[in-house]
Formats: C-alpha cells, structure tokens, sequence
C-alpha cells in the first residue's frame, strides 16, 4: 500500500490473493491486487477488497467448489483476506521497527538499514508475500551475513525486541492461510 512509502516494494502480488480466493479470475485478482496497493490506509484497502470479494470471488467459469476448502466460502475467505491485509500491515511496522532500532542502537549504518530493508522486500517478494518464507530468505542472505558476521543472531534480538514491545502488532506477522 502506499502508505509505507517504500516506493512500491512493500507491496502485494497477485499470488497472495489468488492463493486467498482460488475460485476468482485471474485478471479480476489481479485488479484486485492493484487496487488494494494503491489505498492510503489498510482499512482502505479492507474496504476495497469487501466490496470486490462478492462480485468476483468465484468467475463464471469457475470449477465445482471444493467443500472441504472453506475458501469456496465467500464469507470465510473475505475473512482470511482481511486477517492477511492486517498481517502486512505488522510487516510494515515490523521493518519500520528493525530499521529505526538497527540504526538507533548503532547495528547498522543507514546506508545499511535502508540496504537491509530492500534485501527484506525482495526476500518478500520471493515468497510471494508469505512472511514466514520471507524472514528464512531474509536471515539467510549472503549479502548481510557478509557484512556483519553475527547478523542472524542481531535480527533474532531485534525481533525478540520487537515481539516484546509491540505483541499485538507481532502476533499478526506469522500469519497462515487457513483452508
């Protein structure tokens, strides 16, 4: 969402929402994608996808619904997709925590932390939005543990840290898609 101010990098593809509502369209979940990127606020974009999700949840070409996925329910999945659009909200302030405090506590430069949070972007990205799969990639990177040798043991801190201060933001971040 715009909101971050991250220029674009922080922002949802197309596979988070298409693994959310499997029955839709292809385009029409890419349209709903780019509408929800472009909301000023999560609630904005909440808002845009309950509004969409009941028109084009299912396309008129779509197969018979699987009823034991509970994302053949509307319903259900409007609810998971609104649990996924808090989630990256906490991502976002999740980053915006690791890059104040890295710099703050003098971890890293902020030539550094701006480096780290393209490095999680694109670590994101990768994993197609899932946070999980993005904070391996991001823990692993090469690049990072080149320049600072304890760093999987400095972002562990750091979000020990984060977890501490801001529980009810960081109970979002490990969010699953629930089927």
């Amino acid at each position: 969402m715009i909101l971050s101010g991250f220029e674009g990098r922080d922002q949802i593809v197309p596979p988070a929402f298409r693994a959310i509502f499997p029955y839709a369209d292809h385009s029409d979940v890419w349209k709903l994608t780019f509408d929800v990127n472009h909301q000023l606020t999560t609630l904005q974009a909440i808002s845009v996808m309950e509004e969409w999700a009941p028109k084009y949840w299912k396309s008129k070409n779509a197969t018979t619904l699987d009823s034991k996925n509970r994302l053949s329910n509307v319903s259900f999945a409007q609810d998971q997709a609104s649990d996924f659009l808090m989630h990256r909200s906490a991502v976002r302030q999740f980053l915006k925590y690791m890059y104040r405090t890295s710099i703050s506590t003098f971890k890293f430069t902020e030539k550094e932390a701006i480096r780290m949070r393209e490095i999680f972007w694109k670590a994101d990205l990768d994993a197609k939005s899932n946070y999980t799969s993005a904070r391996t990639l991001f823990k692993n990177d090469t690049e990072l543990a080149a320049a600072h040798k304890n760093f999987p043991a400095t972002f562990e801190n750091l979000t020990a840290s984060y977890y501490y201060m801001h529980f009810s933001s960081a109970e979002r971040l490990n969010w699953t898609l629930s089927r």
